[in-house]
């Protein structure tokens, strides 16, 4: 990162800001979801999280912007940022054109209940991992000199991201059929096989998002978009042959699943030199959380089978796999669970003393 980028606020701001817009944003969403806004609902969504993050960043940071305009800073912010927005161009376009292709090839009926199946788990994914990557880029780029620490923090932050979105994602698969009956009614179920194959492939944002982070705290914007043009390349690739070699809407959305398998390869790569952090190393980081997920995942599952209520069967489900989850985490001494309950204490304890 330019070394004069404006001082950032420090990490325990930045999270206060993150968990509150997430918070709020999130209670919005899925308020507006229940209301039947539709796709509208991720909207609402993304756009109130980025104006409570705002609001809560200002009341905290004293800092108002000057009619000042230096051209050394603005090439070195250019430098780096007009890579960032090549790459999140190209995303844009290739998400544009497998919607355009699911819409063409098969129906909008189609492409309706790939949408249904999408918006959920990117909704909870992008909130949860959004609470930690942004502290975890503002402390990488502070200390982007210090190659072993900066490797600390971004293993920290693969580990408390996946704790957290792993569960939640094999969650939502487990309960994907009576909670669509629930909150987009019976027509809605054929989404249900779209949903859960989306849980999988959310499952592993945070392998995506904190290795591209670590990039960007490095400075290193043009290999972040390096990695964007190949991961587009076949992608664009498998979603051609998906649809015009098996035709098959199914076979299409695997192919997602199959490029986010190979992506956190691809993403992973060039940590290994950047910052010393192996792939090997990052699947033996992530591990203890789809491990532990499964089992509390086969622990609940059961209680599905009961013949419950749509609503008490998700909420029975949740508990039994929340309490199973945390249990097994504490017995074995997991150490996002220790990181997440001293941070919280930290917040508590702050609050307290000012108060």
């Amino acid at each position: 990162m330019p070394e004069s980028l404006p001082q950032k606020p420090p990490k325990s701001q930045i999270f206060r800001a993150t968990m509150a817009s997430v918070l709020a944003s999130g209670i919005l969403g899925v308020v507006a979801a229940v209301a039947g806004a539709g796709l509208w609902a991720l909207v609402a969504q993304q756009l109130s999280y980025q104006i409570a993050n705002c609001i809560v960043l200002g009341f905290q940071v004293r800092w108002l912007p000057h009619l000042v305009f230096k051209a050394d800073r603005a090439r070195e912010l250019f430098s780096f940022g007009w890579k960032l927005l090549a790459s999140g161009l190209l995303d844009q376009g290739y998400q544009s054109l497998s919607d355009l292709i699911i819409g063409k090839q098969f129906s909008a009926s189609s492409l309706g209940l790939v949408s249904q199946g999408k918006k959920y788990p990117q909704a909870v994914g992008s909130m949860l991992d959004g609470a930690i990557q942004p502290v975890m880029l503002s402390a990488v780029a502070r200390v982007q000199d210090d190659e072993a620490y900066v490797k600390r923090l971004v293993r920290r932050a693969l580990k408390t991201s996946t704790f957290l979105i792993v569960p939640s994602m094999a969650l939502f698969a487990m309960v994907a059929e009576p909670l669509v009956a629930l909150l987009l009614g019976e027509k809605w179920l054929p989404c249900v096989p779209f949903l859960q194959m989306y849980c999988f492939i959310y499952a592993l944002l945070p392998i995506h998002t904190t290795n591209l982070q670590a990039l960007n705290g490095m400075g290193r914007s043009d290999l972040f978009l390096k990695l964007e043009l190949v991961k587009k390349a076949y992608g664009v690739v498998f979603l051609l042959v998906a649809a015009f070699v098996f035709k098959s809407v199914y076979v299409m959305v695997g192919t997602y699943m199959l490029t986010g398998i190979i992506s956190t390869f691809v993403n992973a790569w060039p940590n290994r030199r950047v910052i010393g952090y192996s792939y090997a190393e990052q699947v033996s980081d992530i591990c203890p959380a789809f491990l532990l997920a499964a089992a509390s995942a086969a622990l609940a599952w059961p209680a599905g089978l009961l013949g419950l209520p749509a609503i008490a069967t998700i909420l029975l489900q949740a508990a039994v796999m929340a309490g199973a989850y945390l249990g097994l985490a504490r017995a074995f001494k997991v150490e996002a669970l220790s990181y997440l309950l001293a941070t919280a204490g930290e917040l508590l304890g702050s609050r307290r003393a000012r108060g």
